[in-house]
């Protein structure tokens, strides 16, 4: 699907902030990052697009749930589990670089066509690319909106039941760092070809390039910055199949200040059922040490449903 094919349709009607219910405008208005990406590329003047971008990301920002949580795997290799005791104490996450996270296909869901820009002579000795690889130039950190009661997030995030899940207030503003680049996620089987968009950039490119170098410019700046905008909403589109961990993601660019970690501070801590007793243990150290509830979970053997439960075992 080329971007330029995308159909944006407007809403018929506008609503009033007194009426606004957020839930509802939530259900009615799901986020498409194809559309916003089309929506973004209509605007051709850099100031105008990145005050749309603006506007956009506000959108979005409604999107988030006022709390999300992060499941966490503990292993037999204590270094490790160690470093994840530590992130949680300092209140702080570990942005991953997307190579290194378990689907190989993040952040493909866009592409363009290298043969098409073949035609510009700076680029063929490149047979056309301009950037390898998108993914690259992120990293990122996956929560959900999930809760603690989801069974599949257990078993495939906290290596079945034996790690632990944190919580975390959106809303504080505590955190105001991690909700300003916390996106949800968008589930679709369709990529995007974005070859005209790059097309477009490269002319913008070259042209700055001899103009600037014309009047003498040693270093060219380029005020266009779509390429950049759309790469931070379309790293947020995962195959449908991923849906069931209904993900929200905070993303920053490769070379942010305070890379590789984003502050977060934590509202609950949940003990996975299965977890090690020593591993139970600091946790609840660190809770304390926190000043935050420890739960730990147990399944409910005499309940209808497969649902679990949280006990409090230390404030």
């Amino acid at each position: 699907m080329k971007i330029e094919e995308i159909h944006i349709s407007t809403p018929d009607k506008t609503i009033d902030a007194q009426d606004f219910d957020i839930e509802k405008w939530r259900r009615e208005m799901p986020i498409d990052y194809y559309k916003l990406a089309k929506l973004l590329i209509c605007a051709e003047h850099p100031l105008v697009k990145a005050e749309l971008f603006r506007t956009i990301y506000q959108a979005i920002q409604l999107h988030i749930p006022d709390t999300l949580y992060k499941y966490v795997s503990l292993s037999a290799k204590e270094s490790s589990n160690e470093k994840r005791f530590d992130s949680l104490l300092k209140r702080r996450l570990y942005l991953a670089e997307v190579s290194t996270l378990n689907d190989p296909f993040d952040c493909k869901a866009y592409y363009y066509n290298a043969d098409a820009l073949t035609k510009y002579d700076a680029l063929k000795p490149y047979n056309g690319r301009i950037i390898d690889d998108f993914s690259s130039l992120l990293r990122v950190v996956s929560l959900t909106a999930n809760g603690v009661q989801s069974l599949p997030m257990w078993a495939h995030y906290a290596n079945n039941h034996e790690g632990f899940c944190v919580s975390y207030d959106m809303t504080d503003k505590c955190n105001n760092l991690l909700r300003s680049c916390t996106f949800p996620v968008f589930y679709t089987n369709d990529r995007i070809d974005i070859t005209s968009v790059m097309d477009s950039f490269v002319m913008i490119l070259q042209n700055e390039l001899k103009t600037q170098s014309a009047a003498g410019k040693k270093e060219i700046l380029i005020d266009d910055l779509t390429v950049v905008l759309l790469a931070s909403l379309l790293c947020n589109v995962k195959q449908r199949s991923w849906s069931y961990e209904n993900e929200y993601r905070c993303t920053e660019g490769a070379t942010a200040p305070g890379l590789p970690y984003v502050y977060a501070k934590a509202k609950g801590i949940y003990i996975g059922m299965k977890c090690k007793e020593d591993h139970a243990k600091r946790l609840q150290e660190i809770g304390k040490t926190m000043n935050i509830p420890v739960f730990k979970m147990e399944f409910e053997e005499m309940s209808e449903n497969y649902s679990l439960s949280a006990a409090k075992v230390s404030d």
